[in-house]
């Protein structure tokens, strides 16, 4: 993945690994079309059917808008109206976070 700033990120795992019983790490998402870019973060959560041997899955929660570029020029989220914030949070429902 790439944040705003077009580095690479990765996720990173908040303490040990998923194979040791962590049950939380940060997750990205990016929505993208030739001219807009929106970045957003979340936490991971590992969660299943809470029966014994039941099979596991990462779900996004507290998602966080990271950053907007348009046309490759980064929108300030602070001065940002907060109609606006909620139609690109809205898009987070649209994204496939990954791990």
């Amino acid at each position: 993945m790439r944040n705003k700033e077009g580095l690479t990120y990765t996720s990173v795992p908040l303490a040990g690994t998923l194979n040791k019983g962590v049950s939380k790490m940060k997750m990205y998402a990016k929505w993208e079309t030739d001219y807009l870019e929106v970045f957003f973060s979340a936490d991971g959560e590992v969660t299943d059917y809470g029966v014994r041997g039941s099979p596991t899955w990462v779900e996004a929660t507290d998602v966080t808008l990271e950053g907007v570029l348009i046309l490759g020029v980064e929108l300030p989220l602070a001065k940002m109206p907060q109609a606006l914030r909620d139609a690109f949070y809205a898009l987070s429902e649209e994204v496939e976070f990954e791990e």
